[in-house]
């Protein structure tokens, strides 16, 4: 918690994304395969193969983890994969057709699982926010074009979204770069602006953990900038946090 590295493990190729099973195993998404790591950073399994088919993976960006199953976020097919954590592919979501769907005019697809099942994706290419049911059907969304601080700007926002504490989401955005938190209805809660960040970073990363403290991932200065509510700020400037 306080930017101390613990360990290493060396991977034979870039990793886009992590996803931390409460259990032990970590995944970590590669850009067309899955690798499953026990905590002391041995293999414990691999799967994925590369293509635009069911199940295939073009470029993955996003995993999150839930009741058993792991889902894979793949920009470059334009769907979320729903496997077992085994590996076995059950279903693609966000594949509607039809002029629906999702949309990824760039590499950037992000989601999030919450507690009861339901999943979250940010749409980029229709700068929205989207929930799916438990059946995997888009129950609702909200987003809207525009500079205004509660609606997303440019070709294709947010870019990375978190799930937070006290039914409460979080966004970060390109372009104009800044960081935003809404309800699940899309009520703008809390603001950060571009001075909050480095210039020109264009590819924050969002964590959040059960206290309420959003990590933000600036690759401006290679730092992760904390922000707290006040309520929940220690010491000023403690681990260099913001408040």
């Amino acid at each position: 918690g306080e930017g101390s590295v613990l360990r290493r493990w060396e991977t034979d190729e870039p990793v886009e994304c992590l996803e931390v099973s409460p259990d032990g195993p970590v995944y970590a998404g590669m850009k067309t395969r899955i690798v499953a790591f026990s905590p002391d950073g041995s293999v414990q399994d691999s799967w994925g193969t590369a293509g635009g088919g069911r199940g295939e993976l073009a470029f993955v960006t996003d995993l999150a983890l839930s009741g058993g199953y792991l889902y894979v976020a793949d920009s470059g097919n334009c769907v979320v994969h729903r496997f077992s954590v085994g590996g076995d592919f059950v279903e693609e979501i966000g594949d509607e057709g039809n002029g629906a769907g999702l949309v990824c005019p760039s590499i950037a697809l992000e989601c999030e699982v919450s507690d009861d099942g339901r999943l979250y994706i940010a749409n980029i290419g229709r700068l929205r926010v989207e929930e799916y049911d438990r059946n995997a059907r888009l129950a609702e969304f909200w987003g809207s074009f525009g500079p205004e601080p509660e609606n997303f700007c440019g070709c294709c926002n947010p870019v990375s979204l978190c799930l937070m504490p006290q039914d409460r989401i979080a966004t970060a955005e390109k372009g104009i770069v800044r960081v935003k938190i809404y309800d699940r209805k899309g009520k703008l809660l809390a603001y950060m602006g571009s001075e909050c960040f480095t210039e020109g970073a264009a590819a924050l990363d969002l964590a959040a953990d059960r206290e309420g403290t959003l990590y933000v991932a600036d690759p401006g200065d290679g730092t992760i900038k904390l922000f707290r509510q006040p309520e929940q700020a220690g010491p000023a400037g403690r681990s260099g946090g913001k408040e």
